[in-house]
């Protein structure tokens, strides 16, 4: 059980009802022009391996899709490993569910519909981001730091599918987390810079906030790292992994302070293996409005409490809440202190297939700042995608 320390009390509704692409006699729906098999990603007219291929292949960057939804084989509004799970359990005729999971009310939470979905022009964007690789216990020099660029794929498929941070705020709901997904937490302590959080989304690397790696006061980069692990009761282990690299977006850098916090994510290799640990799945949102997203529960976890090396992971729940730049940030209502920069923004999904289930953390997005009565931090695109999963820039 885990320790409470203050609770929101908040009422979620559990629907045990399943969705379009759920039960395998739900996949049967006929393809004409006004229904379509969601799992049939690239409209073929049937479900088969290549459907497996393409939610693979993009999840891994290699492909590029302008519609999310097109995806979006279980109708969640992200496009995560949960679709994959989707599309290979109707090709291997196995039943499948899923649900969105609330750790407040310990409920499963139906997904909300997908009606009004809106463009995202993240998605359909061809533009180049420039970022830089700094190589750790190398002396800064002409070529340490070293910029790079990466562009989208241009590889897509077809878009045939129509479409009918850092403070508490109020009361503070935050509580001792002892869950799964803690293991893929890290703690940062960056010299010069002070503590934060990072999280595994590879088997060398750690997603982070750019703050936690490089000062813009002081246009200076982190020249060293301590990171701990954590298991799943909230505890640091004795573990302590070994930085080689930092990776920062050029944007982050170089923008102004309003808009410079849009970019305000990097990563981390490093030396020592992590697939041992949890990781977390990076999904990409469309339809980010709050009206949608009001009751898809959402977390954050991370180490609060400055330089406490000694400090339990602590995690909230909340939401998405509306606000200005939604496309390219994440706003919600969940509590967060210094020290928990670079936490991940994700929620639970629980994935039944067949008699066995499966639970994934999606992150949608790293914390990364205070706004008045909401914190928030860069959302997930495509960019991301390519930046963490197909960047052949970086080593370790």
């Amino acid at each position: 059980m885990a320790k409470i320390l203050k609770k929101l009390v908040s009422t979620l509704i559990a629907v045990s009802s399943c969705l379009s692409c759920v039960l395998t006699n739900a996949y049967a729906q006929p393809m004409n022009q006004q229904t379509y098999d969601p799992c049939d990603v690239n409209q073929d007219g049937q479900v088969n391996i290549t459907d497996i291929s393409i939610i693979n292949s993009y999840l891994k960057a290699s492909i590029k899709v302008d519609y999310y939804k097109q995806l979006d084989a279980n109708n969640s509004l992200t496009v995560d490993y949960a679709d994959y799970l989707c599309i290979r359990s109707k090709v291997f005729s196995q039943t499948y569910s899923s649900y969105y999971y609330s750790r407040e009310s310990e409920t499963l939470i139906t997904y909300p519909s997908t009606l009004g979905f809106t463009g995202d022009d993240n998605a359909t964007s061809t533009s180049t981001r420039k970022y830089y690789k700094y190589v750790l216990n190398q002396p800064i020099s002409s070529t340490n730091p070293s910029p790079y660029f990466l562009t989208p794929t241009t590889q897509t498929i077809s878009n045939s599918i129509p479409d009918d941070l850092e403070s508490i705020i109020g009361d503070d709901d935050r509580y001792i987390s002892e869950n799964p997904e803690n293991s893929a937490v890290v703690y940062l302590n960056s010299y010069g810079i002070g503590s934060g959080t990072g999280f595994i989304v590879g088997n060398h690397t750690i997603a982070t906030a750019a703050h936690c790696v490089y000062s813009r006061d002081t246009e200076t980069w982190c020249p060293s790292f301590t990171i701990k692990t954590y298991d799943q009761y909230g505890h640091q282990t004795s573990s302590q992994l070994t930085a080689k690299q930092v990776h920062v977006p050029d944007l982050y850098i170089t923008e102004g302070d309003s808009t410079a916090n849009r970019y305000d994510y990097a990563l981390i290799t490093v030396s020592e293996n992590l697939s041992n640990y949890e990781c977390f799945r990076i999904g990409t949102s469309y339809n980010v409005n709050a009206s949608n997203f009001s009751t898809i529960p959402l977390y954050v976890t991370g180490i609060p409490g400055g330089n406490n090396t000694n400090a339990y992971l602590y995690s909230g729940e909340g939401h998405i809440v509306n606000s200005p730049n939604q496309g390219i940030c994440l706003h919600y209502n969940i509590d967060t202190e210094p020290g928990q920069s670079g936490s991940p923004v994700y929620s639970v999904v629980k994935n039944y297939i067949s008699d066995n289930e499966e639970e994934t953390y999606v992150a949608l997005g790293i914390n990364a700042y205070s706004g008045g009565n909401l914190n928030f931090g860069p959302r997930f695109t495509k960019y991301h995608l390519q930046f963490y999963k197909n960047n052949t820039n970086i080593g370790y």
